[in-house]
């Protein structure tokens, strides 16, 4: 492996990361020892277009991902997104596929990873499983490698107070990045 891109949602980002550079994703290139770049949106997905309505995961991929530091990427790494919960699942399957399209046109080279959502209050061990089929079977559709928090259990019901932020908008607090990005690792590594 050379470079990494990490590209996803405010889980992404590091939100609720202390610091924000502890986020799963940071610890996750500094761990695979490779320059990578990370691009992280809140309330974004990949049919969900946020808060402001800028754009979904393609719109944001065309026009704001720009690696600095690996801007010839052999890993992508896509991460999400609970944010799709909600929308119908083949659309965000459909979305899924583009998606993988169009970084397979942006990154020639890169081996392109969906790392599917993951629970952060306990009614979503539900209501993500429909959307973790759809990613799963996007993948597939596409030749790339997914990997599931959700079918992995990554998360326990009984532990998510230890690893999720609490209140109206629950995040991976340092802990929960920790977690994903030791999982996420062995994951790629394997």
């Amino acid at each position: 492996m050379r470079a990494a891109v990490f590209f996803g949602d405010s889980w992404t980002r590091g939100a609720f990361a202390t610091p924000i550079t502890d986020g799963f994703a940071y610890q996750t290139g500094r761990t695979l020892g490779v320059p990578f770049d990370v691009f992280g949106f809140g309330s974004v997905g990949y049919t969900t277009k946020g808060a402001g309505g800028e754009g979904n995961y393609a719109w944001r991929l065309a026009h704001q991902v720009r690696p600095v530091n690996a801007p010839d990427p052999d890993l992508v790494v896509v991460q999400g997104s609970v944010n799709d919960a909600g929308q119908d699942p083949n659309e965000v399957m459909s979305d899924a596929e583009q998606l993988i399209d169009d970084l397979r046109a942006a990154y020639t080279n890169a081996q392109i990873v969906l790392l599917g959502p993951a629970p952060m209050i306990p009614k979503y061990f539900v209501t993500l499983e429909e959307y973790d089929i759809a990613l799963h079977a996007a993948a597939v559709a596409k030749s790339a490698r997914y990997i599931s928090p959700l079918a992995e259990h990554w998360f326990a019901r009984g532990t998510l107070a230890r690893y999720m932020t609490g209140g109206a908008s629950p995040h991976p607090n340092t802990a929960g990045h920790s977690l994903i990005a030791r999982k996420l690792t062995a994951a790629l590594l394997s």
